[in-house]
């Protein structure tokens, strides 16, 4: 099997590291090449995708080079070379795929355009971006979204060649003893910084309670364009600014809980990677965390609070530093079940030799 990844760059991001997943547990049954569209960064995980033994091209094109040239460096690399797959993540990529002569196109749906795009761009322009990238999944052979909620709001567009797979994360690899030994409860959100991200919420529930002074730690790992401006009015010794981090495995490790206060997502990477490391989870009752909810199964592990109103979530904290809300253990087998790296590389490789075989 021959697999062509087709991405914007290897920046180190929530899509790129699925795609990173996604080779690591498909290097050893198919021959796979990822072609980026557009030069890499400081950020870039291409190093990471080499040592794997992917081969990694590049167009290596600016913004207006890609309106310009791009569809037809594209053609030529197809045309050069032989693919049973050609796989796209992102709108750019999905353009070429959508638009090129090959048999078998799939594009992960790592979001819904509606939501990610107008609250990103604006409404004008992410309107315009969101009826673009459905007029591209029309054309693809298959859409996988990353999980039921994205799913079902694709779908209603008229697109029904589509189906789930859930997003898996790497194992966690950090400590993963009884977390209630602590004697400050460790409480972590890990994202980006962001409006839709909606950091300030979980900030403004922390500042309310009162005993968090000296039962509760908040880290806040990641950064964005709210992060000045939140640093500025939050930062406190019970809350600490950590920035962007390359591994954040000594925060998981050391969290007993895992706050997302997002206001849309796909399917929350940050949450996996908690429930990977035993974390229980705090989430705002937005459809990707419903179904979150619903997997889990269990209220003890994970709690769900509404984004209208702040109350719940301070009841939450106060209930944790006061000990009437324990951390309990099963996070790591749920995600064992659901949402692990290996499970998502045997749904994807299904996938693929299904829709080789109907071509």
């Amino acid at each position: 099997m021959r697999i062509l990844y087709v991405i914007s760059t290897l920046t180190n991001c929530g899509p790129v590291n699925v795609l990173y997943s996604l080779c690591k547990q498909l290097t050893k049954k198919a021959k796979i090449t990822i072609l980026t569209l557009s030069p890499e960064n400081e950020d870039s995980r291409l190093d990471d995708f080499v040592e794997l033994g992917v081969i990694v091209n590049s167009l290596s094109l600016s913004r207006f080079g890609f309106m310009i040239r791009g569809k037809r460096l594209f053609n030529d690399f197809i045309v050069e070379n032989d693919f049973n797959i050609i796989h796209s993540h992102g709108l750019r990529a999905d353009q070429l795929v959508a638009n090129c002569h090959v048999l078998v196109k799939i594009s992960t749906a790592h979001n819904n355009p509606s939501d990610d795009y107008c609250s990103t761009y604006g409404r004008l322009l992410g309107h315009w971006m969101t009826l673009c990238q459905l007029r591209y999944w029309k054309k693809m052979t298959m859409v996988v979204a990353c999980s039921s909620y994205i799913e079902n709001q694709i779908r209603i567009n008229n697109i029904t060649r589509i189906m789930t797979i859930h997003n898996g994360t790497p194992s966690f690899d950090g400590n993963l003893d009884d977390k209630n030994n602590a004697k400050v409860s460790q409480i972590l959100v890990l994202g980006s910084l962001s409006k839709r991200k909606n950091v300030e919420f979980v900030l403004q529930a922390f500042m309310a309670v009162k005993l968090a002074s000296n039962k509760l730690c908040l880290n806040i790992v990641g950064d964005g364009p709210q992060f000045d401006d939140l640093v500025n009015k939050y930062a406190s010794e019970n809350i600490k600014f950590i920035g962007k981090v390359s591994d954040p495995t000594v925060y998981l490790a050391s969290a007993s809980w895992l706050v997302s206060a997002s206001q849309s997502e796909g399917l929350p990477m940050a949450v996996m990677e908690g429930l990977s490391a035993n974390c229980n989870i705090l989430l705002s009752d937005i459809g990707p965390h419903e179904e979150i909810m619903h997997l889990v199964n269990d209220q003890q592990i994970c709690q769900l609070f509404p984004l209208n109103k702040v109350d719940l979530l301070m009841k939450f904290f106060t209930e944790i530093a006061t000990g009437a809300l324990d951390w309990h253990d099963g996070a790591r087998l749920v995600w064992e079940r659901n949402f692990s790296e290996t499970i998502m590389g045997h749904n994807y490789y299904k996938l693929y030799q299904q829709v080789i075989s109907n071509s």
